[in-house]
C-alpha cells in the first residue's frame, strides 16, 4: 500500500519543479498572482501538494504572500537584480573551476545530453526551454564543485534573474556551454574559470542594467 505521505511529497516536488522553470524561464513573470485552482489543473496535483510547493518557493524567495491577496511571483528591484547579477559573476567561475576537479563521468554524461537538449531548443528559436535548459546545465556544474555553500547561494539567487541573463544571441550561448563542457571533460581549471566568467559577465553588466531600466518604463 502506497504511503499517502509519500505520495503528497512526490506531488509536492513535481509542481514545485514545474512552477521553479516557469518563473525561470519567464512564463510566470514577476507580479502574476499564482491561482491554486488553475495550476492545480495544469499540474494534476492537488491542493496540499500545491500549497507545499508553493511554501518552498516563498523559501527561495521566487514567491511572496500579499495579506488576502495570496501568492505572486516576488518583484525585485533593478538594484536587486543587478547585486545577484555581481554575486553569479563571481561565484559562478569559482564553481566552475571547482567543477574541473571534482566532475563525474555521470556528469559529463548529463551535461552532454542537456546540450543537446539546448541545440533542439536553439533550432526550434525556444528561449523559454532553453532558458529552462542553460538553468539545468549550471545547476549539475555547481553541484560538481562540491562546494556546498556555493551551491546553497547560488541555487536560491540565481533563478531570479535566469530569464535576464540572455543577453546575447542562441548561437553565440550555446556555442560557449560547448566550450565549457570541453574544458570540464579536459579538467582545464584555468581555461574553464575564464570561460565561465565570460560566459556570466563578459562585460555584459551595462547591458543588463540598461535592459532592466528600459523593462522597468
Amino acid at each position: 500500500m502506497l504511503n499517502e505521505e509519500s505520495v503528497f511529497d512526490d506531488l509536492s516536488t513535481k509542481a514545485y519543479n514545474k512552477i521553479k522553470h516557469m518563473i525561470i524561464s519567464g512564463e510566470l513573470p514577476a507580479g502574476t498572482k499564482l491561482v491554486q485552482e488553475d495550476l492545480a489543473k495544469e499540474l494534476g496535483v492537488s491542493r496540499t501538494p500545491l500549497l507545499q510547493a508553493i511554501s518552498r518557493l516563498k523559501s527561495d524567495l521566487l514567491v511572496e504572500s500579499k495579506t488576502r491577496r495570496g501568492a505572486y511571483v516576488r518583484y525585485f528591484s533593478i538594484e536587486d537584480k543587478l547585486h545577484i547579477f555581481d554575486i553569479r559573476s563571481k561565484l559562478e567561475p569559482l564553481s566552475a573551476r571547482g567543477a574541473a576537479v571534482h566532475i563525474s563521468d555521470q556528469q559529463i554524461d548529463e551535461l552532454e545530453d542537456l546540450l543537446i537538449e539546448m541545440k533542439g531548443a536553439m533550432d526550434r528559436r525556444d528561449r523559454a526551454n532553453y532558458i529552462s535548459i542553460d538553468y539545468d546545465f549550471h545547476t549539475i556544474i555547481q553541484i560538481a564543485s562540491q562546494n556546498k555553500f556555493i551551491v546553497e547561494i547560488l541555487s536560491k539567487y540565481t533563478p531570479i534573474v535566469q530569464s535576464e541573463f540572455l543577453l546575447k544571441s542562441l548561437e553565440s550561448s550555446y556555442n560557449e556551454h560547448k566550450e565549457l563542457l570541453k574544458s570540464l571533460r579536459y579538467k582545464e581549471l584555468d581555461r574553464v574559470e575564464n570561460l565561465m566568467f565570460n560566459h556570466v559577465d563578459g562585460g555584459i553588466r551595462n547591458r543588463l542594467k540598461s535592459l532592466l531600466e528600459e523593462k522597468a518604463k
